[in-house]
C-alpha cells in the first residue's frame, strides 16, 4: 500500500513538474507574441488614437490629447506613403545574396546543411500546394537554388503551423519533386515556434554547426544573430525582398499612398523590435 502511495505521489509530482515546464516555456513566447503584435503599425495607430480621444474628454489633458491625435495622423500618413521604406531597404541589404556563381566557394561549403526557415502550413481543406504562402515559396526556392550548387548538401526545412505531420511531409515531397530535389537530401521539423527554437532544432538534427541560413532578407539580421548565439557558423542566403528602391525612371505610383507600404512598415517594426530584443537578451 505504501509502495503504491509513493509511486502515485512521484508520478503526480513528475506530471506537475512537466506541466510547469511547459507553462514556463510557453508564457514568455506568448507575452513576446502579444507585445510584438501590438507594436505593429495599425495597432499602434489605434492605441494612440484611443488615448488621444480619451485625453480630449478632460479639460486639463485636452492639449495632450490634441497632440496625440495630430501625431496619430502624421504616423498614418508616414506609414501609408512609405516614409520608412528606405530603412527597410537598408535592413534587407545587411547581407548580400548567396554567391551561387562562385564555384570555389560552393565547393568549400560541400556537405553543409541548408536551413530554410519556413512560414507554416495551413490547415484549410485545400490541396497541399495551396496551403503555404508566397514567403515560404520564396524561401524554399532559394533553398533549392543553394542545394543544387553545394555538393552533398542537405536541406533542413522548418514547417510550423497546425497541419498534421503527414500533411507537412506530403507538402514537402511535392515541393521537392517540383524543384528536382532528391528525397534523401531534404527533411523537415515542425515543432519550432520561433527562430530561437528553429536554431536549436537545426543544430540538433543537422549534427553540424556549419549552416547556410535561408530566410527573408528583412528577417536575416535577427535570424543570423540568433543562429550565431546558438553556436552556428552561419552563411546567410537572404531572399523574399519587399523593397527594391524607387525606379530609375520617375513614376508617380512609386510614392503613392497604399496598403503595401503598411505591410512594409509592419515588417520593419517587427524585425527592428525583434533585433533589438535579441541584442539585449542574454
Amino acid at each position: 500500500m505504501m509502495r503504491f502511495y509513493v509511486s502515485n505521489h512521484l508520478r503526480t509530482k513528475t506530471m506537475a513538474r512537466n506541466a510547469s515546464t511547459r507553462y514556463n516555456s510557453y508564457m514568455p513566447f506568448f507575452i513576446k507574441s502579444i507585445i510584438s503584435r501590438l507594436l505593429h503599425p495599425v495597432p499602434t495607430l489605434i492605441v494612440v488614437f484611443a488615448i488621444g480621444l480619451f485625453l480630449r474628454i478632460f479639460r486639463k489633458t485636452r492639449p495632450a490629447g490634441r497632440i496625440l491625435l495630430w501625431l496619430d495622423l502624421a504616423l498614418f500618413l508616414a506609414f501609408g506613403f512609405g516614409v520608412f521604406n528606405g530603412s527597410l531597404e537598408k535592413l534587407e541589404r545587411t547581407y548580400p545574396p548567396f554567391p551561387g556563381d562562385d564555384a570555389a566557394f560552393c565547393e568549400d561549403m560541400r556537405g553543409a546543411t541548408i536551413a530554410v526557415l519556413g512560414h507554416g502550413l495551413s490547415t484549410v481543406d485545400l490541396p497541399h500546394r495551396f496551403r503555404d504562402n508566397d514567403c515560404f515559396r520564396q524561401r524554399f526556392s532559394e533553398g533549392a537554388y543553394v542545394l543544387h550548387r553545394i555538393p552533398e548538401s542537405r536541406l533542413m526545412v522548418s514547417i510550423s503551423g497546425g497541419a498534421r505531420p503527414d500533411d507537412k511531409r506530403t507538402a514537402l515531397h511535392e515541393l521537392s519533386v517540383m524543384y528536382g530535389i532528391p528525397t534523401n537530401r531534404v527533411d523537415f521539423y515542425g515543432n519550432a515556434r520561433d527562430t530561437v527554437e528553429e536554431a536549436r532544432e537545426t543544430i540538433r538534427l543537422a549534427g553540424t554547426n556549419r549552416v547556410v541560413l535561408v530566410t527573408s532578407a528583412s528577417h536575416m539580421p535577427r535570424a543570423a544573430l540568433i543562429f550565431k548565439k546558438a553556436g552556428c557558423d552561419v552563411v546567410p542566403a537572404p531572399c523574399d525582398y519587399l523593397f527594391f528602391g524607387p525606379s530609375t525612371q520617375w513614376r508617380w505610383y512609386d510614392w503613392h499612398f497604399g496598403v503595401r507600404n503598411f505591410d512594409r512598415s509592419e515588417r520593419l517594426m517587427h524585425e527592428s523590435i525583434g533585433l533589438l530584443y535579441e541584442k539585449v537578451r542574454h
